[in-house]
């Protein structure tokens, strides 16, 4: 009980840092509250949440298939999602570039839902990101995609939070994160806690 405990605060502490890292979805927010206001960037956020989350929800009925067909590729799965985790973190550290800011020329509530949610579900990233961490979470003793839902409703929650958080701070977090000083700053201390977690899912397989 208290192993499961200690997995699902560490994966809770993974995306909430996660989500907070700058990207298209965070620029998008800080963008669209800078031109239309809080009231209409939720309409954005809603989107690329529910995106978020009908993906990740894909990953778990995928890798639900892939637990009950071969354990064996199910951690090959779970042992490349530990490489991507390091390889995310060394990225993260050498990144000097800024991600391109989205446009902001949709006005309406319904466009601007459909903006978030294009953003969220065109973004390959997020299908490797949760193809690489519910493997490791995964407690192979009960169902894989209930286990998974929660774990995605958990994502959205957060995402939800700091994209509301940017979309409020609009011009001050903007021009933060296109100061390339602060945001190199920030990428390195995201890419160290990937890599930590990263050789924390290798003592968790392997049981060193």
């Amino acid at each position: 009980m208290e192993t499961n405990f200690v997995k699902w605060m560490t994966y809770a502490v993974i995306v909430f840092f996660g989500s907070a890292i700058p990207g298209p979805a965070v620029l998008l927010a800080t963008s669209h509250g800078m031109s239309y206001g809080i009231k209409k960037t939720l309409f954005s956020t809603l989107g690329n949440v529910v995106g978020i989350t009908f993906l990740a929800i894909c990953v778990a009925g995928l890798l639900g298939i892939i637990l009950s067909t071969s354990t064996t590729l199910y951690n090959i799965v779970q042992s490349l999602g530990v490489i991507y985790f390091i390889v995310l973190g060394v990225f993260c550290i050498r990144s000097k570039k800024l991600p391109n800011a989205e446009s902001t020329s949709d006005r309406k509530s319904k466009r601007l839902f459909v903006h978030g949610l294009l953003i969220a579900l065109t973004n390959p990233k997020v299908i490797v990101f949760y193809t690489s961490i519910f493997p490791q979470f995964i407690n192979r003793d009960y169902e894989v995609i209930p286990q998974c839902i929660v774990y995605a409703l958990i994502s959205g929650v957060f995402s939800f939070l700091w994209l509301t958080a940017y979309s409020i701070l609009g011009v001050r977090a903007n021009k933060f994160f296109r100061d390339s000083q602060k945001y190199n700053y920030c990428s390195t201390i995201a890419g160290v806690f990937f890599i930590l977690s990263g050789l924390w899912f290798i003592a968790e397989i392997y049981q060193f």
